[in-house]
């Protein structure tokens, strides 16, 4: 919902293109770009599986390739590096998720958008999170545990605040 103004978006480290087909269901166009060759050709065909394949576009690239990502027009871009750098183990600061979260963020609002969204490791601290800006935090629990959270790093936001939602 927090995203519905927006008419078209990119997700870098799309992997298998899930997050990119439901953004396709309130943004008119979405990209998605992973390094991955064989992720890229799940997620084409899971964009047939969910009739989206008109509004998904899932390009092949590395999302540190700064030519790939001014090639790119989007409003707003999703980052979701591999934060997990072991089995069970998250990584505990942005310089150790793959790729590194500082660099790309970097990148993205030099040549793509200010409007980022993060998919961050559960164990991020609100200092860490601040580092990038002011934003709105949705911590998503599942059974009760806290698998994850979204930051919204969007124009208009001018404080922090966490959100919890349950599942």
């Amino acid at each position: 919902q927090k995203l519905k103004g927006f008419n078209n978006a990119v997700e870098l480290c799309c992997g298998v293109g899930i997050m990119s087909i439901q953004l396709s269901k309130v943004i008119p166009r979405v990209y998605g770009i992973d390094i991955d060759s064989k992720k890229i050709k799940a997620a084409k065909n899971n964009a047939k599986l969910y009739g989206v394949q008109n509004k998904v576009d899932f390009i092949l690239g590395d999302v540190l390739n700064e030519e790939l990502l001014k090639s790119i027009n989007a409003e707003v871009a999703i980052l979701d590096p591999e934060w997990k750098t072991s089995e069970q183990i998250y990584a505990k600061d942005p310089e150790l998720t793959n790729p590194n979260l500082n660099e790309l963020w970097k990148l993205v609002k030099e040549n793509i958008t200010k409007n980022i969204v993060m998919r961050i490791p559960p164990n991020f601290s609100k200092k860490i999170i601040q580092k990038f800006g002011t934003c709105n935090v949705d911590n998503i629990y599942w059974k009760n545990e806290l698998k994850f959270k979204v930051a919204y790093f969007l124009e208009g936001i001018d404080k922090y605040q966490e959100i919890d939602y349950f599942f």
